[in-house]
């Protein structure tokens, strides 16, 4: 349905690379990693085509902060360590990094992905255009996630086409952007602030976008009980989402009837599969007596069998 309405008058992003190079980024990096694997994601953050000089990363560590302080102090002002605020917890991580920034545009990563030289300068170029208030990259997953491969590649075609229509229902938590002067500290205990942070600025107008070229490629293979853990969290994220933003369920939210059938209907999955199970199953009954009775007429035979018939057997 969405691909169909994207036909008609499609609105895609109208980057501006020039300007984006004049911006000032700041990488917010929320985080409860070890040193090492902080220190190696810097790195990558850092190894941005986007000019060195207008570039810096925040990491906000949901803990202790002296040991990540440390192993990034050669890395000098281009790095800044911050604690998480009270209670703790990602979204008191991020309004600590936030606060931190000082920078014109906003980029949000996680630990375990890296990115392109590319994917830096790409979101914000696409934050240039001033429909949008927040812009998503693509998460790459590795070949042996073979069994969210073809998930992913569906909910990243399903956003393009939301975004093509009028905005995407989400963005990526890994690989997203928006400007500075459109941030709002998150209520703590946000469960999912990619949710959060394009359907608030949804509320306010913003359109939402995804930017295929901005690339971050996950390290992380799949599980299949951990998967279970994450979209338990994911789908009771959605739920919350409804509390925080009372809005999302009127009128006012402009993506309403999108969001109901991307984000909501999904809860409604079990029921579907038991339904199809369960139709699934009478038609295996019906096709097994079908087949039962055509090998007991050929087991019949001849004027055995055509007596049977006869008689109405």
């Amino acid at each position: 349905v969405m691909w169909v309405r994207a036909q008609w008058r499609p609105r895609p992003i109208r980057p501006d690379p020039r300007a984006a190079a004049q911006r000032r980024e700041a990488v917010v990096l929320a985080t409860r990693a070890r040193p090492a694997a902080v220190v190696a994601r810097v790195r990558n953050l850092l190894e941005s085509d986007h000019p060195r000089d207008r570039l810096t990363v925040v990491v906000a560590v949901d803990g202790d902060p002296a040991p990540a302080a440390a192993a990034l102090a050669p890395f000098g002002d281009a790095v800044t360590t911050v604690a998480a605020d009270a209670p703790g917890g990602k979204a008191c991580a991020l309004n600590a990094g936030v606060r931190a920034a000082g920078a014109d545009v906003l980029v949000f990563a996680d630990t375990a992905q890296r990115f392109d030289a590319r994917t830096i300068p790409e979101l914000v170029a696409a934050i240039e255009d001033p429909d949008f208030g927040a812009i998503s990259g693509t998460l790459v997953l590795p070949s042996d996630a073979s069994p969210l491969r073809a998930y992913w590649a569906l909910e990243r075609f399903l956003r393009r086409q939301e975004m093509l229509v009028h905005a995407s229902i989400g963005v990526t938590g890994a690989v997203y952007a928006l400007r500075t002067a459109q941030w709002a500290p998150l209520p703590p205990g946000t469960i999912l602030d990619d949710g959060y942070v394009p359907l608030r600025l949804g509320l306010e107008g913003w359109r939402g976008g995804v930017v295929p070229a901005a690339r971050a490629w996950d390290s992380r293979s799949f599980d299949a009980g951990a998967e279970v853990t994450r979209k338990t969290r994911t789908q009771t994220g959605v739920l919350q989402l409804l509390q925080l933003l009372p809005a999302l369920r009127t009128r006012a939210n402009p993506v309403r009837g999108a969001f109901y059938l991307h984000k909501l209907a999904r809860l409604t999955s079990p029921m579907w599969m038991l339904l199809l199970l369960g139709a699934a199953t009478a038609q295996l009954a019906s096709l097994m007596e079908a087949l039962g009775t055509a090998g007991l007429l050929a087991a019949g035979g001849g004027g055995g069998g055509r007596q049977m018939l006869a008689r109405g057997e």
